[in-house]
Protein backbone atom coordinates (compact mmCIF):
# COMPACT_ATOMS: atom_id res chain seq x y z
CA UNK A 1 0.00 0.00 0.00
CA UNK A 2 1.33 3.59 -0.68
CA UNK A 3 2.24 5.49 2.48
CA UNK A 4 1.01 9.34 1.77
CA UNK A 5 3.11 11.73 3.16
CA UNK A 6 1.84 14.44 5.78
CA UNK A 7 0.54 17.73 3.68
CA UNK A 8 3.60 20.28 3.24
CA UNK A 9 2.79 23.79 5.17
CA UNK A 10 0.62 26.07 2.93
CA UNK A 11 2.33 28.41 0.32
CA UNK A 12 0.51 31.88 1.16
CA UNK A 13 2.60 33.24 -2.01
CA UNK A 14 -0.42 34.04 -3.56
CA UNK A 15 -2.11 36.20 -1.23
CA UNK A 16 -2.34 39.80 -2.25
CA UNK A 17 -2.42 42.83 0.16
CA UNK A 18 -6.15 45.00 0.37
CA UNK A 19 -9.06 43.85 -0.10
CA UNK A 20 -11.25 42.68 -3.37
CA UNK A 21 -13.88 44.97 -4.25
CA UNK A 22 -16.73 43.15 -6.47
CA UNK A 23 -19.23 45.57 -8.87
CA UNK A 24 -22.51 44.33 -9.95
CA UNK A 25 -23.96 44.81 -13.21
CA UNK A 26 -27.57 45.47 -14.22
CA UNK A 27 -29.30 42.81 -16.40
CA UNK A 28 -29.76 44.67 -19.94
CA UNK A 29 -31.79 43.56 -23.09
CA UNK A 30 -30.89 43.76 -26.51
CA UNK A 31 -33.89 44.97 -28.14
CA UNK A 32 -33.92 43.48 -31.87
CA UNK A 33 -34.15 46.18 -34.62
CA UNK A 34 -36.09 45.29 -37.55
CA UNK A 35 -34.02 46.32 -40.85
CA UNK A 36 -34.63 49.59 -42.57
CA UNK A 37 -34.39 46.93 -45.67
CA UNK A 38 -36.74 44.47 -45.84
CA UNK A 39 -35.59 40.74 -46.84
CA UNK A 40 -36.99 39.53 -49.68
CA UNK A 41 -37.80 36.12 -49.74
CA UNK A 42 -38.85 33.73 -52.95
CA UNK A 43 -41.88 32.28 -50.85
CA UNK A 44 -44.18 35.14 -49.46
CA UNK A 45 -45.53 32.91 -46.73
CA UNK A 46 -42.77 32.13 -45.31
CA UNK A 47 -41.50 34.66 -42.29
CA UNK A 48 -38.32 36.24 -42.71
CA UNK A 49 -35.05 35.00 -41.46
CA UNK A 50 -34.93 37.62 -38.99
CA UNK A 51 -38.32 36.50 -37.75
CA UNK A 52 -37.78 33.14 -37.09
CA UNK A 53 -34.75 34.45 -35.31
CA UNK A 54 -36.26 36.60 -33.15
CA UNK A 55 -38.94 34.00 -32.15
CA UNK A 56 -36.43 31.58 -31.47
CA UNK A 57 -34.75 33.65 -28.68
CA UNK A 58 -38.51 34.61 -27.28
CA UNK A 59 -39.48 31.05 -27.22
CA UNK A 60 -40.72 29.94 -23.61
CA UNK A 61 -40.91 25.70 -23.05
CA UNK A 62 -44.36 24.64 -22.74
CA UNK A 63 -44.94 23.87 -19.18
CA UNK A 64 -45.75 19.86 -18.04
CA UNK A 65 -46.26 18.93 -14.27
CA UNK A 66 -45.15 15.29 -13.71
CA UNK A 67 -46.41 13.68 -11.05
CA UNK A 68 -44.61 14.50 -8.51
CA UNK A 69 -45.20 14.69 -4.21
CA UNK A 70 -43.61 18.41 -3.19
CA UNK A 71 -44.81 18.11 0.31
CA UNK A 72 -42.00 18.47 2.74
CA UNK A 73 -41.53 15.27 4.92
CA UNK A 74 -39.14 16.35 8.73
CA UNK A 75 -37.75 12.81 8.69
CA UNK A 76 -36.12 12.81 5.17
CA UNK A 77 -33.66 15.53 5.43
CA UNK A 78 -32.26 14.72 9.14
CA UNK A 79 -28.11 15.59 9.80
CA UNK A 80 -26.56 13.50 11.55
CA UNK A 81 -27.37 13.52 15.05
CA UNK A 82 -23.31 13.37 16.75
CA UNK A 83 -22.63 14.20 20.64
CA UNK A 84 -19.87 16.66 20.96
CA UNK A 85 -16.89 15.86 23.03
CA UNK A 86 -17.46 15.30 26.88
CA UNK A 87 -16.74 18.51 29.41
CA UNK A 88 -14.78 16.28 31.47
CA UNK A 89 -12.23 13.79 31.68
CA UNK A 90 -9.10 13.36 30.59
CA UNK A 91 -7.45 15.69 27.31
CA UNK A 92 -5.52 13.56 24.77
CA UNK A 93 -1.84 14.01 24.84
CA UNK A 94 -0.61 15.15 21.72
CA UNK A 95 3.19 13.83 20.38
CA UNK A 96 5.67 16.57 20.82
CA UNK A 97 7.30 15.75 17.45
CA UNK A 98 3.31 16.97 16.27
CA UNK A 99 3.43 19.74 18.41
CA UNK A 100 6.61 21.03 16.72
CA UNK A 101 5.28 20.18 13.36
CA UNK A 102 2.17 22.42 13.43
CA UNK A 103 3.71 25.45 15.16
CA UNK A 104 5.83 25.32 11.94
CA UNK A 105 3.23 25.13 9.32
CA UNK A 106 0.77 27.29 10.68
CA UNK A 107 3.46 30.03 11.47
CA UNK A 108 4.61 29.45 7.44
CA UNK A 109 0.71 29.80 6.24
CA UNK A 110 -0.01 32.92 8.44
CA UNK A 111 -0.02 35.85 7.42
CA UNK A 112 0.88 38.35 9.75
CA UNK A 113 -0.24 42.00 10.30
CA UNK A 114 2.81 43.61 11.74
CA UNK A 115 6.23 43.37 12.42
CA UNK A 116 8.61 42.38 14.33
CA UNK A 117 6.17 39.09 13.69
CA UNK A 118 4.49 37.56 16.47
CA UNK A 119 2.14 34.42 17.09
CA UNK A 120 0.94 33.10 20.24
CA UNK A 121 0.10 29.07 19.43
CA UNK A 122 -1.92 26.63 22.00
CA UNK A 123 -3.31 23.50 21.44
CA UNK A 124 -6.42 23.14 23.30
CA UNK A 125 -8.31 19.69 25.04
CA UNK A 126 -9.15 17.17 22.98
CA UNK A 127 -11.41 14.25 25.03
CA UNK A 128 -12.10 11.54 22.20
CA UNK A 129 -9.91 8.98 23.82
CA UNK A 130 -7.10 7.59 21.92
CA UNK A 131 -6.87 7.62 18.32
CA UNK A 132 -8.06 4.23 17.68
CA UNK A 133 -11.09 5.31 19.69
CA UNK A 134 -11.95 7.27 16.26
CA UNK A 135 -14.35 5.25 14.10
CA UNK A 136 -15.38 7.62 11.36
CA UNK A 137 -14.03 10.75 9.47
CA UNK A 138 -16.41 13.20 7.56
CA UNK A 139 -14.33 15.61 4.75
CA UNK A 140 -15.56 18.09 2.14
CA UNK A 141 -13.33 20.27 0.53
CA UNK A 142 -13.41 21.86 -2.89
CA UNK A 143 -12.97 25.35 -4.98
CA UNK A 144 -15.34 27.92 -5.85
CA UNK A 145 -13.31 29.37 -8.45
CA UNK A 146 -12.80 25.88 -9.95
CA UNK A 147 -16.38 24.36 -9.69
CA UNK A 148 -15.64 21.28 -7.09
CA UNK A 149 -16.94 19.95 -4.15
CA UNK A 150 -15.77 16.53 -3.09
CA UNK A 151 -17.52 15.16 0.04
CA UNK A 152 -15.56 11.31 1.67
CA UNK A 153 -16.04 9.04 4.69
CA UNK A 154 -13.89 7.28 6.08
CA UNK A 155 -15.05 4.28 8.32
CA UNK A 156 -12.70 2.10 10.38
CA UNK A 157 -13.41 -1.61 9.35
CA UNK A 158 -14.22 -4.22 12.01
CA UNK A 159 -11.32 -5.61 12.25
CA UNK A 160 -9.40 -2.81 12.46
CA UNK A 161 -7.09 -3.16 10.39
CA UNK A 162 -8.25 -0.21 7.39
CA UNK A 163 -10.47 1.83 6.23
CA UNK A 164 -13.72 1.98 4.23
CA UNK A 165 -13.32 4.74 2.04
CA UNK A 166 -16.43 6.90 0.01
CA UNK A 167 -16.03 9.39 -2.31
CA UNK A 168 -18.01 11.58 -3.82
CA UNK A 169 -16.60 13.74 -6.68
CA UNK A 170 -18.36 16.67 -8.26
CA UNK A 171 -16.93 18.91 -10.96
CA UNK A 172 -19.65 20.93 -12.55
CA UNK A 173 -17.70 23.88 -13.74
CA UNK A 174 -15.66 20.89 -16.58
CA UNK A 175 -17.49 18.14 -15.70
CA UNK A 176 -14.51 15.70 -17.05
CA UNK A 177 -16.66 12.22 -16.42
CA UNK A 178 -13.37 11.04 -14.18
CA UNK A 179 -13.82 13.58 -11.91
CA UNK A 180 -17.25 13.62 -11.31
CA UNK A 181 -19.46 10.27 -9.34
CA UNK A 182 -19.44 7.51 -6.60
CA UNK A 183 -15.92 5.84 -5.93
CA UNK A 184 -14.98 3.45 -3.15
CA UNK A 185 -11.74 2.01 -1.92
CA UNK A 186 -9.71 1.07 1.00
CA UNK A 187 -6.80 2.45 2.95
CA UNK A 188 -4.92 0.62 5.44
CA UNK A 189 -4.79 1.57 9.23
CA UNK A 190 -0.69 2.07 8.43
CA UNK A 191 -1.32 4.44 5.69
CA UNK A 192 -3.67 6.40 7.98
CA UNK A 193 -2.49 6.83 11.07
CA UNK A 194 0.23 9.36 10.49
CA UNK A 195 -1.99 11.69 8.71
CA UNK A 196 -5.54 10.87 11.22
CA UNK A 197 -2.70 12.35 14.10
CA UNK A 198 -1.68 15.38 12.38
CA UNK A 199 -5.37 15.95 12.08
CA UNK A 200 -6.44 15.32 15.13
CA UNK A 201 -3.59 17.39 16.27
CA UNK A 202 -4.55 20.47 14.00
CA UNK A 203 -8.19 20.18 14.59
CA UNK A 204 -6.88 22.04 18.43
CA UNK A 205 -4.83 24.32 17.28
CA UNK A 206 -5.30 27.83 19.11
CA UNK A 207 -3.27 30.94 17.26
CA UNK A 208 -3.34 34.57 18.44
CA UNK A 209 -1.50 37.44 17.01
CA UNK A 210 -1.04 39.48 19.61
CA UNK A 211 -2.91 43.00 18.63
CA UNK A 212 -0.22 46.34 18.49
CA UNK A 213 -0.82 49.81 18.39
CA UNK A 214 -1.44 51.23 14.99
CA UNK A 215 -2.72 50.03 11.47
CA UNK A 216 -0.88 46.80 10.29
CA UNK A 217 -1.05 44.89 6.83
CA UNK A 218 -3.96 43.08 5.19
CA UNK A 219 -3.96 40.26 2.64
CA UNK A 220 -6.69 38.22 0.79
CA UNK A 221 -6.20 35.88 -1.81
CA UNK A 222 -8.29 35.38 -4.93
CA UNK A 223 -8.52 31.53 -3.92
CA UNK A 224 -12.29 30.46 -2.72
CA UNK A 225 -12.20 27.59 -0.71
CA UNK A 226 -14.02 25.37 1.52
CA UNK A 227 -12.78 22.98 3.95
CA UNK A 228 -14.81 20.31 5.96
CA UNK A 229 -13.36 17.81 8.60
CA UNK A 230 -15.77 16.01 11.59
CA UNK A 231 -13.75 13.28 13.57
CA UNK A 232 -16.47 10.90 15.25
CA UNK A 233 -15.73 8.18 18.15
CA UNK A 234 -16.80 4.81 18.53
CA UNK A 235 -19.37 6.61 20.99
CA UNK A 236 -21.08 9.06 18.54
CA UNK A 237 -19.07 11.79 20.08
CA UNK A 238 -17.07 14.28 17.47
CA UNK A 239 -14.84 17.05 16.86
CA UNK A 240 -14.35 18.95 13.99
CA UNK A 241 -13.88 22.52 11.79
CA UNK A 242 -15.37 23.92 8.27
CA UNK A 243 -14.51 27.28 7.13
CA UNK A 244 -15.66 28.60 3.33
CA UNK A 245 -14.08 31.63 2.05
CA UNK A 246 -11.10 33.66 0.47
CA UNK A 247 -7.83 32.28 2.14
CA UNK A 248 -6.43 35.66 3.84
CA UNK A 249 -5.83 37.55 6.93
CA UNK A 250 -9.46 37.20 8.39
CA UNK A 251 -10.52 34.07 10.26
CA UNK A 252 -6.73 32.65 9.57
CA UNK A 253 -6.98 30.92 13.27
CA UNK A 254 -9.86 29.49 11.70
CA UNK A 255 -9.06 28.18 8.28
CA UNK A 256 -5.57 27.28 8.79
CA UNK A 257 -5.65 24.81 10.75
CA UNK A 258 -8.61 23.09 9.51
CA UNK A 259 -7.06 23.32 6.27
CA UNK A 260 -3.66 21.79 7.55
CA UNK A 261 -6.31 18.90 9.19
CA UNK A 262 -8.09 18.58 5.94
CA UNK A 263 -5.15 18.67 3.56
CA UNK A 264 -3.68 15.70 4.92
CA UNK A 265 -6.39 13.73 5.06
CA UNK A 266 -7.57 14.32 1.64
CA UNK A 267 -3.66 13.37 1.01
CA UNK A 268 -4.58 10.24 1.79
CA UNK A 269 -7.69 9.75 0.20
CA UNK A 270 -6.39 11.18 -3.31
CA UNK A 271 -3.62 8.77 -3.41
CA UNK A 272 -5.98 5.53 -2.47
CA UNK A 273 -6.75 3.41 -5.09
CA UNK A 274 -10.71 3.96 -5.98
CA UNK A 275 -13.02 2.32 -8.28
CA UNK A 276 -16.03 4.26 -9.49
CA UNK A 277 -19.50 2.52 -8.68
CA UNK A 278 -23.04 3.34 -8.91
CA UNK A 279 -24.70 5.26 -5.62
CA UNK A 280 -26.34 2.77 -3.53
CA UNK A 281 -28.46 2.84 -0.45
CA UNK A 282 -25.48 3.91 2.29
CA UNK A 283 -24.01 6.59 -0.57
CA UNK A 284 -27.18 8.06 -0.87
CA UNK A 285 -27.87 8.51 2.73
CA UNK A 286 -24.54 9.51 3.05
CA UNK A 287 -25.47 12.01 0.44
CA UNK A 288 -28.29 12.93 2.27
CA UNK A 289 -26.46 13.74 5.31
CA UNK A 290 -24.39 16.09 4.16
CA UNK A 291 -27.32 17.45 2.14
CA UNK A 292 -28.86 18.27 5.11
CA UNK A 293 -26.44 19.59 7.19
CA UNK A 294 -24.64 21.44 4.50
CA UNK A 295 -28.16 23.59 3.43
CA UNK A 296 -29.02 24.70 6.82
CA UNK A 297 -29.29 28.15 7.12
CA UNK A 298 -25.92 29.56 7.90
CA UNK A 299 -24.60 26.16 8.77
CA UNK A 300 -20.73 27.36 7.51
CA UNK A 301 -20.96 30.68 9.42
CA UNK A 302 -20.76 32.99 6.66
CA UNK A 303 -22.43 33.72 3.51
CA UNK A 304 -19.54 32.82 1.32
CA UNK A 305 -20.62 29.31 1.13
CA UNK A 306 -23.09 29.82 -0.87
CA UNK A 307 -21.49 28.26 -3.41
CA UNK A 308 -20.86 24.76 -1.46
CA UNK A 309 -24.78 24.87 -1.24
CA UNK A 310 -24.88 25.34 -5.42
CA UNK A 311 -22.63 22.20 -5.28
CA UNK A 312 -25.14 20.19 -3.50
CA UNK A 313 -28.11 20.86 -5.40
CA UNK A 314 -26.20 19.94 -8.71
CA UNK A 315 -24.75 16.54 -7.17
CA UNK A 316 -28.65 15.22 -5.67
CA UNK A 317 -29.85 14.89 -9.08
CA UNK A 318 -27.01 12.42 -9.31
CA UNK A 319 -26.21 10.94 -5.40
CA UNK A 320 -29.68 11.46 -4.03
CA UNK A 321 -33.10 10.41 -4.06
CA UNK A 322 -36.43 10.97 -4.98
CA UNK A 323 -36.74 11.86 -1.58
CA UNK A 324 -34.61 15.30 -1.78
CA UNK A 325 -37.52 16.58 -4.18
CA UNK A 326 -39.29 18.78 -1.74
CA UNK A 327 -36.07 20.57 -0.37
CA UNK A 328 -35.21 20.89 -4.02
CA UNK A 329 -38.43 22.40 -5.10
CA UNK A 330 -38.04 24.65 -1.96
CA UNK A 331 -35.43 26.17 -3.91
CA UNK A 332 -37.43 26.59 -7.11
CA UNK A 333 -39.31 29.27 -4.99
CA UNK A 334 -38.70 33.19 -5.48
CA UNK A 335 -35.80 34.59 -3.54
CA UNK A 336 -36.98 36.76 -0.96
CA UNK A 337 -33.85 36.75 1.04
CA UNK A 338 -31.01 35.74 -0.89
CA UNK A 339 -29.06 33.96 2.27
CA UNK A 340 -32.08 31.96 2.64
CA UNK A 341 -31.26 29.23 -0.68
CA UNK A 342 -27.43 30.50 -0.67
CA UNK A 343 -27.98 32.58 -3.67
CA UNK A 344 -27.56 29.61 -6.01
CA UNK A 345 -29.28 29.59 -9.32
CA UNK A 346 -33.01 27.88 -8.99
CA UNK A 347 -32.39 26.19 -12.65
CA UNK A 348 -30.15 23.94 -10.76
CA UNK A 349 -32.72 22.36 -8.32
CA UNK A 350 -35.07 22.41 -11.37
CA UNK A 351 -32.30 20.57 -13.16
CA UNK A 352 -31.66 17.91 -10.67
CA UNK A 353 -35.03 17.06 -10.05
CA UNK A 354 -35.71 16.08 -13.76
CA UNK A 355 -32.30 14.21 -13.07
CA UNK A 356 -34.22 11.96 -10.42
CA UNK A 357 -36.84 11.20 -11.98
CA UNK A 358 -35.34 10.00 -15.49
CA UNK A 359 -36.94 12.65 -17.54
CA UNK A 360 -35.15 15.30 -20.04
CA UNK A 361 -35.45 18.41 -18.47
CA UNK A 362 -37.10 21.83 -20.06
CA UNK A 363 -34.87 23.96 -22.52
CA UNK A 364 -34.16 26.98 -20.33
CA UNK A 365 -34.13 30.59 -22.00
CA UNK A 366 -30.14 30.63 -22.04
CA UNK A 367 -28.47 33.56 -20.84
CA UNK A 368 -31.19 35.20 -19.32
CA UNK A 369 -31.21 34.53 -16.02
CA UNK A 370 -34.28 36.59 -15.35
CA UNK A 371 -36.45 35.16 -18.08
CA UNK A 372 -35.32 31.66 -16.72
CA UNK A 373 -36.68 32.32 -13.34
CA UNK A 374 -40.01 33.91 -14.31
CA UNK A 375 -40.57 30.31 -16.30
CA UNK A 376 -39.36 28.35 -13.05
CA UNK A 377 -42.22 30.52 -10.93
CA UNK A 378 -44.46 29.76 -13.58
CA UNK A 379 -43.81 26.41 -13.10
CA UNK A 380 -43.52 26.22 -9.60
CA UNK A 381 -46.97 27.63 -9.25
CA UNK A 382 -48.42 25.24 -12.08
CA UNK A 383 -46.84 22.28 -10.60
CA UNK A 384 -47.50 22.76 -7.05
CA UNK A 385 -44.68 23.50 -5.44
CA UNK A 386 -45.52 25.39 -1.50
CA UNK A 387 -43.89 28.32 -2.16
CA UNK A 388 -43.94 31.02 0.62
CA UNK A 389 -46.46 33.96 -0.05
CA UNK A 390 -44.08 37.24 0.11
CA UNK A 391 -44.85 39.35 2.63
CA UNK A 392 -45.82 42.87 1.94
CA UNK A 393 -44.53 45.83 3.25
Amino acid sequence: MHHAKLAPPLMLSFFMAGLLGSGGCADQRVAHVAPDIPVESPHTDEPAASEVDQAADTSEPAISCPALDFTPDPSVLVAPKLAGQPQTGACWKLPKSIQTKLRKDVRDAWSFAHDPHKLDIDFGCDRLGAVSDIHEITLQWGSGHGGTLNLARLRRTDDASGWDLLVLRNSSYYGRPEDMGTFRGQVAATDLDDALTYARAALTVEANEPPKSGSGSYSMSSGDMHTFVRLTDTRGRSRGMAWSGYMGSEDQEVWIPASLAEAALTAVVNAAALSRVDPDTDSQRFFAERFAEGLSQNYYGEFAAWWVHARLVQMAGVHGTNSLIPALGARLCPIVDEHAHGGHPRADALLAIFALIGQDPPQLPEDDEARTNEWITAWASACGVPCPQPVSG
